[in-house]
């Protein structure tokens, strides 16, 4: 369904049409689709399911057309008041005209009239879109990041008292799970298996999960909501290590109220048979550390100011002990000393200069420029 919301003048005095497009939409199908086709893969499938069927959440599209053309899209994906923005997108040729700032507002102005709590975005930080974003009121959730997010003052918080159900992942997780990901809450490795680390948002490594687990793949990850709020409040995951053969890699994180309900959580994922099960804990979250432990967990290892590298999966680096190839423990020892010091030079150096540390994330030559530290502590079974 199509709804009309204004109409405005864009720089070069053409006028277009500012509407909302309410998945799934057979008129807009293929239109939306192609003018969203540039995309990868993933995100080519993810407009193909909410433009076709129904998934239980809801999805808008809000675009700028005039004769027939669309010249901007907004997509936002809700449930109870909570989601995630993406499909952000004008066409190079068209851009600079004053087409995305109006709909963006337009876009916020529908969101708080339908009583929207919460909602988050990522973009590149300092980009033409990160600026639109911070000019209408978002907050980055990390100094120079490009993950954003709106929060409704008068919105009302999750009850920790309220009931809640373990589950599989389905698109309404998908859609709620931005609050848990974003918070201020420790640990700061939120989910090993998945990549999650530091305050950030979980939009894409969800939704590669959620299209594995839909096209037939294995269940790999358990999520635990709050049903007043229908709030996503804890998640488990696990997968293989990447580095470590036949080592099953396991993560549970959840809102300080939840962490009581976290062993129900990973008692709930079905894991595969495996040599060795490991999982990481940090110091400043010995909730995380008791659960593990209940769970059969000891451990085996503690590395302090561990860099937390924020531009590659941090299961390639984070560190494991025991590990059955030389060349791995090689590697370990002589390439954590040289990327922690890479990183010390590199966080001290720019503060000194007071320069950005965290622009430069593409240089290969710093994989640490975007590095947090962590106290980690490594649990085995």
């Amino acid at each position: 369904m199509y709804r009309k919301l204004s109409e405005f003048e864009l720089k070069s005095g053409q006028r277009v049409e500012a509407g909302v497009v309410i998945a799934p939409d057979a008129d807009w199908s293929e239109r939306l689709k192609d003018f969203l086709s540039w995309q990868d893969d993933i995100w080519n499938w993810q407009n193909s399911i909410f433009l076709e069927s129904q998934t239980g959440i809801e999805v808008y599209y809000y675009v700028a057309h005039a004769d027939g053309q669309v010249v901007s899209t907004i997509m936002s994906a809700e449930c109870n008041g909570i989601g995630l923005r993406g499909h952000i997108w004008t066409p190079p040729e068209l851009r600079r005209n004053g087409a995305c700032a109006p709909l963006h507002g337009l876009q916020l102005k529908d969101f708080h009239s339908r009583g929207g709590k919460f909602f988050a975005a990522y973009t590149d930080f300092n980009s033409a879109a990160w600026h639109m974003y911070t000019r209408a009121g978002l907050r980055p959730s990390e100094p120079f990041g490009g993950h954003v997010s709106f929060e409704n003052p008068d919105a009302e918080l999750p009850s920790p008292h309220a009931e809640t159900v373990i589950e599989a992942l389905n698109w309404q997780n998908w859609a709620t799970s931005a609050p848990l990901f974003m918070g201020r809450q420790a640990p700061l490795v939120r989910c090993a298996p998945l990549g999650l680390v530091g305050r950030r948002t979980s939009e894409y490594e969800l939704l590669l999960e959620l299209r594995n687990q839909l096209e037939g793949g294995a269940e790999r990850v358990r999520v635990m909501r709050n049903l007043a709020s229908q709030e996503v409040v804890g998640l488990a995951a696990w997968g293989w290590h990447p580095g470590l053969r036949d080592v099953c890699l396991l993560d549970v994180y959840c809102f300080p109220d939840y962490w009581d309900q976290a062993g129900a959580l990973l008692d709930a994922l079905e894991l595969p048979s495996a040599h060795r099960y490991i999982a990481y804990s940090e110091h400043n979250c010995p909730e995380k550390s008791r659960c593990l432990e209940a769970r059969g967990f000891s451990s085996s290892g503690s590395w302090r100011r561990y860099p937390v590298d924020l531009c590659r999966p941090p299961t390639w680096h984070l560190p494991a002990s025991g590990s059955r190839s030389m060349l791995a423990r090689l590697a370990w020892r002589i390439g954590h000393p040289v990327d922690h010091a890479v990183a010390w030079f590199w966080r001290h150096a720019t503060h000194a200069l007071n320069v950005d540390a965290r622009v430069p994330a593409r240089w290969p030559r710093f994989p640490h420029t975007r590095a947090l530290f962590a106290d980690l502590e490594l649990y085995e079974r």
